[in-house]
C-alpha cells in the first residue's frame, strides 16, 4: 500500500528478486534501501577464532570458526524519488 508519506511500508529481500510480481520491480515505488556488508581483516588473527554468527538482514553468516575478525555494517538510504511524495491513492 502506498501511504503517501514517503516511509517505506514493507521491506523485500533483494535475494531472487525477479520482475515477475509487478509489486516488486515497481521501482518508482522504491523509497529506501537497506545495505548490509560484512567486513573481514586482511590477515588472520593469532589465538583468535571467529564463532560469531552474523545476522544481516534476513540472513545468517557463520561461524567461520577460522582467525579473521568481522564487523557487520548496516545503513538504510534514502532513495530521494524525482517525483516527489506520493498522494495516497
Amino acid at each position: 500500500t502506498n501511504r503517501g508519506d514517503g516511509v517505506p511500508d514493507r521491506w523485500v529481500s533483494a535475494a531472487g528478486v525477479t520482475c515477475a510480481s509487478a509489486a516488486v520491480c515497481d521501482a518508482a515505488n522504491i523509497v529506501a534501501a537497506r545495505i548490509h556488508v560484512l567486513a573481514r581483516s586482511l590477515e588472520p588473527t593469532p589465538g583468535y577464532t571467529d564463532s560469531k554468527a552474523y545476522q544481516l538482514g534476513g540472513t545468517s553468516m557463520g561461524p567461520f570458526n577460522d582467525g579473521f575478525k568481522r564487523h557487520v555494517f548496516s545503513t538504510t538510504v534514502r532513495l530521494v524519488n524525482p517525483a516527489g511524495r506520493r498522494d495516497t491513492p
